[in-house]
């Protein structure tokens, strides 16, 4: 058991760290802090295997002002993934989360400069007026003001098409499909023509291309590339995963003739894993479809099929959802969760968010154990969706359930994983008196929670915390750098940790 959750959180985990001193012997105290070092330094060391890159997601987790000094040094790294990672590191730690445009353009390399955009605006690190202040500045490469672009014209505050028009010339398919998808977006209906190529299968480096103008069309919501996204599904030649892809596209943005087209589809794929695929992709785009498209689906003697269609049918209609979802979950099929988790993070009201996620929580309160162990992912996942949506309603939700006395163990140490991923102190209103298990690793996951959020810790505790660093417990190297950070905090070497950690 501990195994499977051990990898679970190696796979899932990141996390911060307040001051408190104990009497612990002073060689155990400098072999914590040499622990801390080393743990700092291999997070500014690339390797093959990416645990400088868990490292560095951690540290960036804590957005701790006292670690600028670290960021401040990686930005002027020979490694451009390092320089990106430091960029935003220091963005971070900003009380405003601001983002010094000054060093993306200090940065020699165009591509450096475009991924550190692109990776800002995954993070929600670049506003509006930032993209603006870029498309402003002279010397800036074309393609990254291009990159650029991309938030504006998904927000409507960008009409400069000119900018734009030299890049449908490049010798690049993807910055000329770029290009055309924002200009198409923009009204110019000629720069379809160039989308139109990628529909071209006897070219088979176009797929990639394709892929990523279909994701952005559905993460910019550019609506009116939806009947190019229908032709690519009509295409039969095209890869099905391409054409599945496209579909919800064209669904999402009611491209015309799109339901007839899933209509078709599903009629013609009388399997039951097509037709499955087709019903979560009706699902998917259930809040802005009629409720007559799951009628097929209800009329299914698959029990499964059946369910998805009701749940579509419930969220098409804002009908009774948290009863539709319960339903859907008694089918205890895995892909239930994945599209549970878009549809409250992306789709749901919020008072709708919270019913449903009440009632996934029960049912997983309730799960066998084997079965519970493999589903810990999901369990961080929800925990981070309820805060994300309401800080407050989540600790309080989350607390009733964790003291319960028929609550699982593991379901508690699933929250903890959770927690460990979240920014919100009111975390720590769900841990106060929890523990201790019996799970070693649960207690693990409560002490640098504790920790992080500077909670009073016994001398005991600080030596348990200090043994994790070390690397007794075997927890990933995510959260033993994070405990390091809190430890060496408490004892006041926090300078002296970042000092030596950037010595040559």
């Amino acid at each position: 058991m501990r195994t499977v959750a051990i990898w679970c959180l190696a796979v899932v985990l990141s996390a911060v760290g307040f001051p408190a001193i104990a009497a612990i012997p002073e060689e155990e105290v400098d072999q914590t802090v040499d622990s801390t070092v080393y743990l700092l330094r291999s997070a500014m060391t690339p390797r093959r295997d990416r645990r400088h890159q868990s490292l560095l997601l951690a540290l960036r987790h804590l957005e701790d002002p006292e670690l600028k000094p670290f960021f401040e040094r990686l930005v002027t790294s020979r490694s451009m993934e390092l320089r990106i990672h430091g960029i935003l590191g220091l963005a971070e730690c900003d009380a405003h989360r601001r983002l010094d445009l000054s060093r993306i353009a200090e940065l020699d390399e165009a591509e450096a400069q475009i991924n550190s955009v692109m990776a800002a605006m995954d993070n929600d690190l670049l506003t509006d007026q930032d993209a603006k202040q870029l498309l402003d500045w002279e010397g800036l490469d074309a393609s990254l003001k291009e990159v650029v672009a991309t938030q504006l014209v998904s927000h409507g505050k960008f009409e400069d098409t000119e900018l734009l028009r030299p890049a449908l010339k490049s010798d690049n398919p993807g910055r000329r499909s770029l290009a055309a998808m924002l200009l198409v977006q923009l009204g110019d209906t000629a720069a379809m023509d160039e989308l139109t190529k990628l529909i071209a299968t006897d070219d088979r480096t176009l797929a990639p291309v394709r892929q990523v103008m279909l994701r952005s069309v559905m993460r910019l919501k550019l609506d009116r590339a939806a009947p190019w996204a229908l032709a690519v599904c009509r295409e039969r030649s095209i890869p099905n995963r391409e054409r599945y892809m496209a579909l919800q596209v064209a669904l999402r943005f009611s491209a015309p003739g799109a339901v007839d087209q899933w209509r078709s589809m599903y009629a013609s794929n009388p399997g039951k894993a097509k037709r499955i695929k087709l019903a979560l992709i009706a699902l998917r785009v259930a809040p802005w479809v009629d409720g007559s498209l799951f009628q097929t689906l209800v009329e299914s003697d698959d029990e499964l099929i059946r369910e998805l269609g009701r749940t579509g049918n419930a969220i098409a209609g804002s009908t009774d959802v948290p009863a539709a979802v319960d339903r859907l979950l008694a089918t205890d099929n895995p892909i239930v969760n994945d599209w549970l988790f878009f549809y409250v993070r992306d789709q749901a009201d919020a008072e709708t968010a919270k019913n449903v996620l009440t009632v996934w929580l029960e049912y997983m309160r309730q799960r066998p154990p084997g079965k519970l162990a493999s589903e810990l992912p999901h369990m961080v996942r929800a925990t981070q969706v309820m805060f994300d949506r309401d800080g407050q309603w989540a600790a309080d939700t989350l607390r009733s359930l964790c003291v319960r006395e028929d609550t699982p163990e593991l379901f508690v140490q699933g929250v903890l994983m959770g927690m460990l991923r979240c920014r919100d102190h009111r975390v720590t209103r769900v841990v106060e008196g929890l523990g201790p298990f019996d799970a070693n690793l649960a207690n693990d996951l409560l002490l640098v929670l504790k920790a992080r959020h500077g909670a009073e810790l016994s001398e005991s505790q600080l030596r348990d915390l200090a043994v994790l660093v070390r690397g007794g417990g075997g927890l990933p190297v995510s959260l033993r750098v994070q405990a390091g950070w809190a430890f060496v905090k408490r004892l006041g070497r926090q300078h002296q940790a970042i000092t030596e950690a950037l010595q040559p």
